[in-house]
């Protein structure tokens, strides 16, 4: 019997015995697929950084750099060597790379090795294992630090920049939007007499999504500002977004970036009532699953929740009096 390696391997040719292809043009095809399919940017930057860090792993192990090489094996020790190896550029100062970094790499792989199986370029996809992560709380920015924020000088300054400041960091805050999707807006996505903004999101997908007046009236004043034009609403790049948060970030003394908003945003509407479908509805989530990573509920929510649907309190009023507990006498002994 052929052993498990053997048996799990992927043939150097495709079905059918087709020419052999490189690990290179199985990449290559995987990438055009998605292209094709009009997927977001992201996802396909994710899909070759992905492939990038498996040549490295192959390279630094000696393994041949070919589809034969993938096997479950393979994919096991592909794994080890993400946890152990490490960065080589990393913009959060620690080369180690976090548990759902590494999820999300096996997860493509596991993506890529089933969509060759069913593509015909292999004979069987290798068993690719992905491990849980251990659930943490994202970070918020709680009422304070936000008091802090829109204190600030960048946010209070009365010139044209405080104006366009204060409006891009409260729709942010109030639309939890991606930073993508911030900087592909228009003026002509400002639907503000209805109260909601056409968000453009990944795979190009379009959705409505709601604003308050208050911050309506700050996109408002910046629209005065800013004069017509069909060029992106703040004239900033993604480099240009990140750039103005870190200097906000030296006023405000804490770290910021457009996820943060983003995990904000939902666990206060979340907090606020606003149900799970609603909230996914707002993020452009397609799968109510991923809506909830981004909730964060502190012991003090917990508690509050539990206290207004205590199953004990709720049926404590239809139970019968309780009968005070007299004390017991004590006798006395006169031996």
């Amino acid at each position: 019997m052929a052993s498990s390696r053997h048996r799990l391997s992927l043939s150097r040719t495709r079905k059918g015995d087709a020419p052999v292809r490189t690990l290179d043009e199985a990449q290559e095809a995987y990438l055009a697929y998605h292209r094709a399919a009009n997927h977001s940017p992201q996802t396909i930057e994710h899909y070759r950084w992905t492939f990038i860090d498996l040549g490295r792993f192959l390279a630094d192990t000696g393994r041949t750099a070919d589809l034969t090489a993938v096997t479950t094996q393979t994919m096991q020790a592909f794994h080890r060597w993400l946890v152990e190896s490490p960065l080589r550029h990393s913009q959060r100062g620690s080369t180690k790379r976090s548990a759902r970094s590494i999820q999300g790499r096996i997860k493509d792989m596991r993506a890529w090795l089933r969509w060759l199986d069913e593509e015909d370029w292999i004979e069987r996809a290798p068993k690719v294992t992905i491990q849980k992560v251990p659930q943490t709380l994202f970070p918020i920015l709680s009422d304070a630090e936000l008091v802090r924020l829109f204190s600030c000088p960048h946010l209070t300054a009365k010139g044209e920049q405080g104006i366009r400041n204060r409006a891009l960091v409260a729709l942010l805050l109030d639309s939890a939007i991606r930073r993508a999707e911030l900087i592909a807006l228009t003026p002509a996505d400002l639907l503000l007499a209805d109260g909601l903004i056409r968000v453009t999101g990944k795979g190009s997908k379009t959705r409505l999504v709601p604003v308050s007046s208050s911050v309506g009236d700050y996109l408002n004043a910046w629209l005065r500002v800013r004069g017509e034009g069909d060029e992106p609403l703040f004239w900033l790049t993604q480099d240009g977004v990140r750039m103005l948060l870190k200097r906000i970030e030296k006023e405000v003394g804490f770290r910021l970036h457009c996820h943060l908003f983003r995990h904000t945003s939902a666990s206060r509407l979340v907090r606020s009532g606003v149900d799970l479908h609603s909230v996914r509805r707002i993020l452009g989530h397609a799968q109510l699953s991923t809506v909830e990573i981004y909730l964060t509920l502190d012991a003090q929510d917990i508690r509050s929740k539990h206290n207004a649907a205590s199953p004990f309190e709720g049926i404590r009023a239809q139970m019968p009096a309780e009968k005070e507990a007299q004390p017991r006498r004590r006798r006395l002994n006169l031996g």
